[in-house]
């Protein structure tokens, strides 16, 4: 039988870079085979239905900035928003025809604010400018800032619930949170650093990198591992 084909999204030729190997990593250890959705990619699917067909589950990576157009606002100038366009046009209908069509969705950072501007949350433009603090979350490390994972969750069920630590890359975060997701983790400055979707068969996102914790934290891998199990068992 053939692995679940797990779609990752990412920016033009952005599969070529290590952390987008990272990944890559994560989901084949987790059992999982790749499938790269670039722009050009999904441009050439022709459609998300045509791109959802390639794929048993999607794993919806960080990034650049999504364009506040989409969310209702307009670029703050002070907000340091840095966009890429031909992602926006392509990731956020995919994201609305993953979620028409049940299929499995793990985000990662940018990844998490995708799924909430797709399904019609808005985002902080800068953690700064709505007076929180961005130092918390701008560190790289592998461990940066704890959050608090809430119970009963299904991230608690995969990575434990209370308080986690977390590595942190972020200078925008979840603002209103769209009504069909549940917050599921929070910093310690209230900034949303989770969400699930409890009806769905599998929909979690998280603002942090798991990817990059496997070993500071094995127990993240808990999520790709789900990823790709929920991804086989709709296949």
């Amino acid at each position: 039988m053939r692995r679940p084909r797990i779609g990752i999204t990412t920016r033009t030729s952005g599969s070529a870079s290590p952390r987008a190997r990272r990944y890559a990593e994560a989901v084949a250890a987790a059992g999982g085979e790749v499938v790269w959705l670039d722009p050009p990619a999904l441009r050439r699917a022709g459609t998300p239905a045509a791109a959802l067909a390639r794929v048993d589950g999607l794993l919806f990576s960080g990034g650049d900035d999504i364009d506040p157009q989409y969310y209702g606002e307009e670029v703050d100038p002070l907000a340091g928003v840095e966009v890429d366009p031909e992602r926006d046009a392509v990731e956020l209908p995919l994201a609305r025809a993953a979620w028409e069509a049940d299929v499995p969705v793990l985000g990662i950072c940018r990844g998490i604010q995708t799924l909430n501007v797709a399904l019609g949350g808005t985002l902080h433009q800068d953690l700064a400018r709505a007076r929180l603090d961005v130092r918390l979350h701008r560190g790289d490390a592998d461990v940066a800032h704890p959050v608090e994972v809430a119970a009963p969750s299904r991230l608690a069920a995969l990575v434990g619930a209370g308080s986690r630590r977390v590595n942190s890359a972020h200078h925008q975060a979840l603002k209103a949170v769209a009504g069909a997701l549940v917050v599921t983790a929070r910093a310690p400055d209230g900034v949303v650093e989770a969400v699930e979707a409890p009806d769905r068969p599998f929909v979690v996102a998280v603002q942090w990198h798991p990817e990059r914790m496997l070993d500071a934290d094995p127990r993240m891998a808990a999520l790709f591992e789900a990823l790709v199990d929920a991804a086989g068992r709709r296949r």
